[in-house]
């Protein structure tokens, strides 16, 4: 696959591939958090397959928080109130067995 930069694609790569800087800084520790090498990012190649991959796993986030709150704005007030429900049952009978 090839990609061709533009301007501000080639300056963004270039603030996280300038050792020292803040994004470098930031690239690296995102990397090491995720059980990467974070001195394997020497290179631009090395530096825009990271960032891609930081991209599509915050993307990724993004769609599943959209999910979560889809979900939870579906759930109605019946639904709720049997959620509530249910739980007092469970502490009642857990106090229960824990008591006696």
């Amino acid at each position: 696959m090839s990609v061709t930069l533009e301007g501000e694609d080639e300056q963004a790569v270039s603030a996280f591939s300038e050792r020292g800087t803040p994004e470098h800084a930031a690239l690296t520790d995102w990397a090491a958090g995720r059980g990467l090498d974070p001195n394997s990012l020497g290179s631009e190649a090395s530096v825009v397959r990271a960032l891609l991959r930081a991209g599509a796993d915050r993307l990724r986030e993004h769609a599943l928080d959209d999910g979560y709150a889809a979900l939870a704005a579906a759930i109605t007030k019946d639904e709720r109130a049997e959620t509530r429900s249910a739980r007092r049952r469970y502490l009642a009978r857990t106090e229960r067995q824990a008591g006696g």
